[in-house]
Protein backbone atom coordinates (compact mmCIF):
# COMPACT_ATOMS: atom_id res chain seq x y z
CA UNK A 1 0.00 0.00 0.00
CA UNK A 2 1.14 3.75 -0.77
CA UNK A 3 0.04 7.11 0.78
CA UNK A 4 1.42 9.81 -1.20
CA UNK A 5 1.65 10.35 -4.84
CA UNK A 6 4.75 12.10 -5.69
CA UNK A 7 8.46 11.34 -6.95
CA UNK A 8 8.94 8.48 -3.97
CA UNK A 9 5.43 6.97 -4.44
CA UNK A 10 6.06 6.25 -7.82
CA UNK A 11 9.06 4.61 -7.45
CA UNK A 12 7.32 2.51 -5.04
CA UNK A 13 5.00 1.59 -6.91
CA UNK A 14 5.26 -2.33 -6.68
CA UNK A 15 4.12 -2.08 -3.48
CA UNK A 16 0.81 -0.62 -4.40
CA UNK A 17 -1.36 -4.31 -3.67
CA UNK A 18 0.85 -5.12 -0.85
CA UNK A 19 -1.19 -4.98 2.33
CA UNK A 20 1.85 -6.11 4.11
CA UNK A 21 3.72 -2.77 3.31
CA UNK A 22 2.48 0.40 3.72
CA UNK A 23 4.95 3.10 2.11
CA UNK A 24 3.90 6.55 3.80
CA UNK A 25 5.07 9.05 1.15
CA UNK A 26 3.41 11.82 1.92
CA UNK A 27 4.78 14.00 4.04
CA UNK A 28 6.76 17.08 3.78
CA UNK A 29 9.94 17.02 1.58
CA UNK A 30 10.92 20.76 1.38
CA UNK A 31 13.67 21.41 3.71
CA UNK A 32 12.53 25.37 3.46
CA UNK A 33 9.31 24.38 4.35
CA UNK A 34 8.25 26.68 7.45
CA UNK A 35 3.98 26.76 7.56
CA UNK A 36 2.97 24.95 10.57
CA UNK A 37 -0.39 23.49 8.70
CA UNK A 38 2.32 21.64 6.33
CA UNK A 39 3.66 19.83 9.01
CA UNK A 40 0.31 19.25 11.19
CA UNK A 41 -1.07 18.08 7.97
CA UNK A 42 1.31 15.13 8.10
CA UNK A 43 1.35 14.60 11.54
CA UNK A 44 -2.74 14.17 11.34
CA UNK A 45 -1.70 11.98 8.30
CA UNK A 46 0.88 9.54 10.10
CA UNK A 47 -0.94 9.26 13.14
CA UNK A 48 -4.21 8.10 11.23
CA UNK A 49 -2.03 5.58 9.31
CA UNK A 50 -0.14 4.42 12.12
CA UNK A 51 -3.61 3.73 13.62
CA UNK A 52 -4.99 2.13 10.53
CA UNK A 53 -2.68 0.00 9.26
CA UNK A 54 -0.93 -1.43 12.70
CA UNK A 55 -0.65 -4.67 11.47
CA UNK A 56 1.92 -3.64 8.23
CA UNK A 57 5.42 -2.67 8.00
CA UNK A 58 5.79 1.11 8.53
CA UNK A 59 8.03 2.41 5.96
CA UNK A 60 8.78 6.00 6.22
CA UNK A 61 10.94 8.47 4.50
CA UNK A 62 13.01 11.15 6.84
CA UNK A 63 16.07 13.05 5.97
CA UNK A 64 19.92 13.28 6.01
CA UNK A 65 19.36 17.10 6.84
CA UNK A 66 19.55 16.05 10.64
CA UNK A 67 23.14 15.60 10.18
CA UNK A 68 23.94 19.33 8.94
CA UNK A 69 24.56 21.47 11.95
CA UNK A 70 23.30 24.52 9.79
CA UNK A 71 19.94 22.44 10.22
CA UNK A 72 19.76 21.59 13.62
CA UNK A 73 17.15 24.25 14.36
CA UNK A 74 14.95 24.20 11.18
CA UNK A 75 11.42 23.26 11.50
CA UNK A 76 11.78 21.00 8.89
CA UNK A 77 14.47 18.64 10.92
CA UNK A 78 12.74 19.17 13.96
CA UNK A 79 9.45 18.14 12.10
CA UNK A 80 11.30 15.06 10.73
CA UNK A 81 12.75 14.08 14.50
CA UNK A 82 8.99 14.51 16.12
CA UNK A 83 7.76 12.09 13.08
CA UNK A 84 10.17 9.38 13.60
CA UNK A 85 10.27 9.45 17.47
CA UNK A 86 5.89 9.02 16.92
CA UNK A 87 6.97 6.08 14.83
CA UNK A 88 9.09 3.90 16.89
CA UNK A 89 6.77 4.58 19.61
CA UNK A 90 3.74 3.75 18.26
CA UNK A 91 4.69 0.97 15.68
CA UNK A 92 5.69 -2.49 16.09
CA UNK A 93 6.94 -3.07 12.61
CA UNK A 94 8.89 0.05 10.98
CA UNK A 95 12.14 1.19 8.71
CA UNK A 96 12.63 4.55 8.86
CA UNK A 97 15.18 5.66 5.95
CA UNK A 98 17.01 8.99 5.91
CA UNK A 99 16.88 10.30 2.79
CA UNK A 100 19.42 12.92 0.74
CA UNK A 101 18.69 15.20 -2.16
CA UNK A 102 16.75 12.57 -4.49
CA UNK A 103 16.72 13.16 -7.87
CA UNK A 104 13.98 11.65 -10.20
CA UNK A 105 10.91 12.80 -12.66
CA UNK A 106 9.13 15.46 -10.40
CA UNK A 107 8.18 19.04 -10.56
CA UNK A 108 8.35 19.66 -7.01
CA UNK A 109 11.39 22.34 -5.61
CA UNK A 110 14.43 20.41 -5.56
CA UNK A 111 17.94 20.99 -4.91
CA UNK A 112 18.42 19.87 -9.27
CA UNK A 113 15.44 21.09 -9.97
CA UNK A 114 16.91 24.74 -8.58
CA UNK A 115 19.85 24.78 -9.83
CA UNK A 116 19.05 23.37 -13.78
CA UNK A 117 16.00 25.80 -13.64
CA UNK A 118 18.68 28.70 -12.90
CA UNK A 119 21.20 27.32 -15.05
CA UNK A 120 19.27 26.96 -17.87
CA UNK A 121 17.40 30.17 -18.13
CA UNK A 122 20.36 32.14 -17.34
CA UNK A 123 19.26 33.36 -14.09
CA UNK A 124 21.25 34.43 -10.95
CA UNK A 125 21.86 32.67 -7.99
CA UNK A 126 24.11 32.34 -5.37
CA UNK A 127 26.81 29.43 -4.52
CA UNK A 128 27.41 28.59 -0.64
CA UNK A 129 31.17 27.57 -1.36
CA UNK A 130 31.43 25.48 1.95
CA UNK A 131 28.10 23.67 1.71
CA UNK A 132 28.14 20.12 0.49
CA UNK A 133 25.20 17.88 -0.87
CA UNK A 134 24.47 14.20 -1.95
CA UNK A 135 22.27 13.19 -4.60
CA UNK A 136 20.96 9.54 -5.49
CA UNK A 137 18.80 8.56 -7.68
CA UNK A 138 15.02 7.63 -6.79
CA UNK A 139 15.26 4.46 -8.42
CA UNK A 140 18.42 3.11 -6.38
CA UNK A 141 16.31 4.74 -3.20
CA UNK A 142 13.93 1.93 -4.26
CA UNK A 143 15.66 -0.89 -4.93
CA UNK A 144 17.98 -0.36 -2.01
CA UNK A 145 14.93 0.36 0.76
CA UNK A 146 13.10 -2.96 -1.29
CA UNK A 147 15.98 -5.17 -0.41
CA UNK A 148 15.47 -4.43 3.39
CA UNK A 149 12.08 -4.45 3.00
CA UNK A 150 11.39 -7.67 0.96
CA UNK A 151 14.31 -9.25 3.16
CA UNK A 152 13.21 -7.89 6.71
CA UNK A 153 16.20 -6.86 7.06
CA UNK A 154 17.17 -4.48 9.67
CA UNK A 155 13.61 -3.99 10.89
CA UNK A 156 12.89 -1.36 13.27
CA UNK A 157 16.37 0.79 12.75
CA UNK A 158 16.90 4.02 11.26
CA UNK A 159 18.80 3.78 7.94
CA UNK A 160 20.58 6.34 6.04
CA UNK A 161 20.36 5.40 2.17
CA UNK A 162 22.76 7.91 0.48
CA UNK A 163 25.47 8.11 -2.26
CA UNK A 164 28.81 7.24 -0.66
CA UNK A 165 30.59 10.19 -1.53
CA UNK A 166 29.52 14.29 -0.82
CA UNK A 167 30.29 16.98 -2.84
CA UNK A 168 30.65 20.43 -3.05
CA UNK A 169 27.39 22.55 -4.59
CA UNK A 170 29.77 24.02 -7.66
CA UNK A 171 30.25 20.09 -8.57
CA UNK A 172 26.89 20.26 -9.51
CA UNK A 173 26.67 23.56 -10.90
CA UNK A 174 29.81 21.94 -13.08
CA UNK A 175 27.97 18.77 -14.01
CA UNK A 176 24.70 20.83 -15.14
CA UNK A 177 26.80 23.23 -17.06
CA UNK A 178 28.56 20.65 -19.15
CA UNK A 179 25.43 18.72 -19.48
CA UNK A 180 23.98 21.92 -21.14
CA UNK A 181 27.09 23.66 -22.74
CA UNK A 182 26.24 26.74 -20.98
CA UNK A 183 28.15 28.49 -17.79
CA UNK A 184 26.01 29.34 -14.68
CA UNK A 185 25.42 33.07 -14.01
CA UNK A 186 26.65 32.37 -9.64
CA UNK A 187 27.72 34.33 -7.25
CA UNK A 188 30.11 32.28 -4.86
CA UNK A 189 29.36 32.91 -1.38
CA UNK A 190 32.15 31.77 1.61
CA UNK A 191 29.33 30.00 3.76
CA UNK A 192 27.35 26.84 4.11
CA UNK A 193 28.50 23.27 6.34
CA UNK A 194 30.13 20.00 4.79
CA UNK A 195 28.61 17.02 6.82
CA UNK A 196 29.02 13.49 6.95
CA UNK A 197 26.17 11.02 5.95
CA UNK A 198 27.45 7.43 7.55
CA UNK A 199 26.31 5.07 4.84
CA UNK A 200 28.44 2.24 5.79
CA UNK A 201 24.69 0.24 7.07
CA UNK A 202 23.90 0.03 3.18
CA UNK A 203 27.01 -0.74 2.04
CA UNK A 204 27.04 -5.15 1.13
CA UNK A 205 23.38 -4.09 0.23
CA UNK A 206 24.74 -1.94 -2.65
CA UNK A 207 27.52 -4.14 -3.66
CA UNK A 208 24.80 -7.19 -4.08
CA UNK A 209 22.72 -5.16 -6.09
CA UNK A 210 25.44 -3.53 -8.14
CA UNK A 211 24.69 0.03 -6.99
CA UNK A 212 27.91 2.00 -8.21
CA UNK A 213 28.93 5.58 -6.45
CA UNK A 214 31.55 6.17 -8.83
CA UNK A 215 32.49 9.59 -9.62
CA UNK A 216 30.21 9.51 -13.10
CA UNK A 217 26.83 9.09 -10.60
CA UNK A 218 26.00 12.75 -10.70
CA UNK A 219 25.97 13.02 -14.37
CA UNK A 220 24.30 9.77 -14.77
CA UNK A 221 21.36 10.46 -13.05
CA UNK A 222 20.95 14.23 -13.84
CA UNK A 223 21.64 13.00 -17.52
CA UNK A 224 19.27 10.78 -16.72
CA UNK A 225 15.91 12.92 -15.81
CA UNK A 226 17.11 16.57 -16.83
CA UNK A 227 18.44 15.63 -20.73
CA UNK A 228 16.26 15.00 -22.67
Amino acid sequence: MIIGKGMMAHAFQKYQSDSSVLIFASGVSDSRENRESAFRREQDLLENALSEYSGSVFVYFSTCSVYDPSMEESHYVRHKLRMEELIRQNHKQFYIFRLPQVVGATGSPTFVNFLFNRISSSESFDVWENATRNLIDSEDVAKIAGYFIDNRLRMNETINIASSCSHPVSVFVEVIEKLLGKKAVCNKISCGNAYFIDTDSIRSVTEHLGISFDEGYNERIIRKYYIK
